[in-house]
C-alpha cells in the first residue's frame, strides 16, 4: 500500500495519505500516527479518517478491513517493540 507522507515530526507524528487497493477499486485513507509519553511509557496511537473513493470502493474497503487490520496490528506490534527497545538502549 503506497503512502504519501504529508507531515513528519520525528518521534512525534506521521500523517500519511495511503492508497489502498480493494476489490474493483482503490480508496485513499488519511492515517495519523502519534507517539506520546505517559506515566506508563510511550503510547502509539493510530487514527484514520473515513476512506475516500467511490461507493463501490468504500463498500469493498469495509469488507476487507478486518483482514487488513490483522496486518496493521502485527506491524504496529513490531514497531512498538522497536521503539521500546530503542528507548531502553538510550536510557541505559
Amino acid at each position: 500500500m503506497p503512502s504519501v507522507i504529508l507531515e513528519w515530526l520525528p518521534f512525534s507524528r506521521i500523517l500519511a495519505r495511503d492508497l489502498i487497493h480493494v476489490p474493483g477499486s482503490t480508496v485513499h485513507l488519511l492515517v495519523d500516527f502519534t507517539l506520546a509519553s505517559s506515566e506508563s511509557g510511550i503510547v502509539l496511537t493510530m487514527a484514520c479518517a473515513r476512506p475516500e473513493g467511490s461507493a463501490l470502493a468504500q463498500a469493498s474497503f469495509t469488507a476487507v478491513v478486518p483482514s487488513m487490520m490483522k496486518g496493521v496490528d502485527w506491524a504496529l506490534a513490531a514497531f512498538k517493540e522497536r521503539v521500546e527497545t530503542a528507548s531502553v538502549t538510550k536510557a541505559g
